[in-house]
């Protein structure tokens, strides 16, 4: 037998301990993933509001310069 159906053959003929350490193994792979690609949005997601947030106060400032004749 190959190596993988040699290993296969083990996990599927143990008393399940294995099989349940590698289903949790992909879990904790796969909740680690998860958590990556929510900070990454979160990230994003503050970027953009204080990207908003910096045009909207610069959009004041311009709004009231022109206003009190700032920009003649």
């Amino acid at each position: 037998m190959t190596p993988l159906m040699t290993t296969l053959h083990y996990v599927f003929q143990s008393d399940g301990t294995l099989l349940w350490i590698i289903i949790l193994m992909g879990a904790a792979i796969f909740a680690f993933a998860a958590v990556i690609i929510c900070v990454r949005a979160v990230k994003y997601m503050i970027i953009e509001l204080y990207e908003g947030i910096k045009f909207t106060i610069e959009y004041w400032r311009d709004k009231d310069g022109r206003e009190n004749g700032m920009y003649n």
